[in-house]
């Protein structure tokens, strides 16, 4: 015999043995998909971070993966998804808000003697959004109402009632920082566009010149004090504005390179009801009826108005809850979540209030297993760093809303990967395109994504991905949560 053989033998036997030890636990596919997500998660880079991960097969209840599923995490936007689900449940996909403009005093040659009141009803969508991005549409058609009846004359103000909701303005915990951008505009029973001004920026026509902002709408309630320059073509675009301390006065700076095309930002207005009952009135006058008073929020009046005896001029009628539910969760929009969270309070707890919303989502999640206690919501679009939710009471909400009768509505609200929504540029030309249904979050450190896939042999699959103080780029945690849904769209059982 070979000298050497014993010493081959040993080395032969040690890789065997070497190659059946590695194949504990990870030999068949779910060991082996268990095993690729424990790689993932453990990435050095997310050494600081906190995970919790939670794959489910729904049908058999059986969980295909879990870590620190039961840890509360501050979810950023994944509380759309609760929010959402209880609208969709509470109101139905045919639900619409009404927003009534009225008038009171008398109607002599073509002059209104009294005044205008729109009443609002927490209705987010007056806007441009469903109507081919004519901001101010809804209006022109109450101006045409006006006219209709042969009003070319105001003699009083047009008053915003906001009394729908409460007064409180923004949620539990924002940062003051974020106040002056769109994702943190103000909530109010009487809203428009947003409670946001668009805002379009251009370079100036020579370098050196001032940017030039437009606004749209074209409103005086805001002031631009406007600081950007601008620039030569190879210098970089950049600007950032801030908003006064009290009132609508926003100043810009930043520079524009010459060559660089328009952009456009929104800008968020304090006391949403007056900046609406203005634009109503800046409208109406627009169109050739004349105001004689001003622009006033209700709650500044000494007496309310009685209803049963104004008449009633126009009605605007909202789209449906399915289309708002898809604005809230495609593209992550947190002030029609505000919105929806504070109508839900009105509702079923009779009080327009982001704690009585939050005792209704609360209620509907005790019902379907979720400890109520055990979970923190302060607001319906999850900007507040304050709340806490663990990826099992995620699931557990994906679950129940998968046999409810509505589950249609909410399964077409989310974002489709590689498609639309704020998944439209993720997971492109993997099993997981036009596949998976998810909605994402994302706050300062968190990052989160939550929803539906199925799998390659054509089972569904519901699954929670929650990330906590990273201290890479979001990029990162992004690709990372990517691999793991293109890791569920590739699964098979039997490969």
């Amino acid at each position: 015999m070979n000298k050497f053989m014993p010493i081959i033998m040993l080395f032969l036997l040690t890789i065997s043995f070497g190659c059946a030890a590695g194949k504990v636990g990870n030999d068949t596919p779910l060991e082996r998909l268990k095993a690729e997500v424990d790689h993932l998660i453990a990435d050095p880079a997310f050494a600081s971070a906190s995970w919790g991960v939670y794959i489910e097969a729904p049908d058999t209840r059986e969980v295909l993966y879990r870590h620190n599923e039961d840890k509360l995490l501050i979810p950023a936007s994944n509380i759309k998804l609760f929010t959402t689900a209880t609208a969709l449940v509470r109101f139905g996909p045919n639900f619409t808000y009404k927003t009534r403009l009225y008038y009171d005093g008398t109607v002599s040659n073509g002059t209104l003697n009294g005044n205008l009141i729109v009443r609002g009803s927490g209705d987010p969508t007056i806007s441009g959004r469903y109507n081919g991005n004519n901001i101010t549409g809804t209006f022109q058609e109450w101006a045409d109402s006006l006219k209709a009846m042969g009003i070319r004359k105001i003699t009083g103000d047009v008053i915003g009632d906001d009394d729908y909701f409460d007064d409180v303005a923004m949620g539990y915990g924002w940062s003051w920082d974020d106040e002056p951008y769109y994702y943190s505009a103000r909530i109010s029973g009487l809203s428009f566009n947003d409670n946001t001004v668009k805002v379009r920026i251009k370079p100036g026509e020579n370098v050196g010149d001032k940017a030039v902002i437009e606004l749209d709408p074209p409103t005086k309630y805001v002031t631009i004090k406007n600081n950007i320059k601008t620039t030569l073509p190879d210098s970089t675009l950049y600007y950032d504005f801030s908003r006064s301390a009290a009132g609508n006065l926003f100043t810009f700076w930043g520079k524009f390179p010459i060559n660089k095309k328009a952009k456009t930002d929104w800008i968020s207005v304090r006391n949403p009801t007056l900046y609406t009952a203005t634009v109503v009135k800046e409208t109406f006058e627009s169109a050739g009826i004349s105001v004689g008073g001003k622009a006033k929020d209700g709650d500044d009046l000494k007496r309310k108005p009685n209803y049963d005896k104004l008449q009633t001029v126009a009605v605007y009628t909202s789209p449906p809850m399915s289309r708002m539910i898809r604005t809230v969760n495609k593209s992550s929009q947190n002030f029609y979540a505000e919105q929806l969270l504070k109508t839900i309070g009105r509702e079923y707890n009779h009080e327009g209030s982001a704690s009585a919303g939050i005792k209704s989502v609360k209620s509907l999640l005790s019902g379907i297993g979720i400890d109520a206690n055990g979970i923190k919501i302060v607001d319906g679009s999850g900007l507040s760093r304050m709340n806490l939710v663990s990826t099992r009471q995620v699931a557990t909400l994906l679950r129940y809303m998968r046999g409810h009768k509505y589950f249609d509505s909410y399964y077409d609200s989310l974002p489709i990967a590689g498609v639309d929504g704020s998944i439209g540029r993720r997971m492109r030309g993997t099993n997981a395109q036009r596949n998976m249904r998810a909605k994402t979050g994302y706050v300062s450190y968190v990052r989160s994504l939550s929803g539906y896939i199925t799998t390659a042999d054509g089972e569904d699959i519901i699954f929670s991905f929650i990330v906590n103080n990273y201290a890479v780029p979001t990029s990162m945690a992004n690709e990372l949560q990517n691999r793991i849904g293109v890791i569920l769209s590739n699964y098979s059982r039997g490969n």
